[in-house]
């Protein structure tokens, strides 16, 4: 579940249920920081590693807690539905797993934002499209 705050990259936190008029002077100030120092060939992939770093910030993405939750949820499974505890192995021995995982990592790069709460929903997503469209309208001062 997301928290009151989006934290965007260099510590610029958005109060989602208080959004600032001035959002997209925020980003555009910040990103301009972000870019710093970077040669204007890389301003669209620095774009794009600003846009990856505010969605893994907003999903709080941690790959070991993740895997480690679908390791327990997929054992819960096991004893609870099948009735038996699965050997370790089965983990290893085929790719459904994998699989699983390679999609649950697929899940948490999309940049529309989804939870079971769809009045979250409707108020991150517009925040997300608010925040890549300052990105994508940034340019240096010349």
């Amino acid at each position: 579940m997301i928290s009151k705050y989006l934290n965007l990259p260099r510590g610029l936190r958005i109060d989602i249920y208080n959004v600032p008029e001035d959002l997209e002077a925020q980003v555009q100030k910040t990103f301009g920081e972000y870019t710093e120092g970077t040669s204007s060939d890389y301003t669209d992939e620095d774009r794009l590693c600003f846009i990856d770093v505010m969605m893994k910030n907003i999903r709080q993405a941690d790959p070991y807690d993740k895997v480690n939750e679908m390791i327990k949820d997929r054992f819960s499974w096991e004893l609870e539905e099948q009735g038996r505890i699965m050997d370790s192995d089965e983990f290893y021995d085929g790719t459904d797993f994998f699989a699983e995982c390679y999609e649950a990592g697929q899940k948490a790069a999309q940049l529309r934002y989804k939870c079971d709460d769809h009045h979250i929903n409707d108020i991150v997503n517009p925040i997300i499209v608010r925040v890549i469209r300052a990105v994508m309208d940034w340019s240096p001062e010349v």
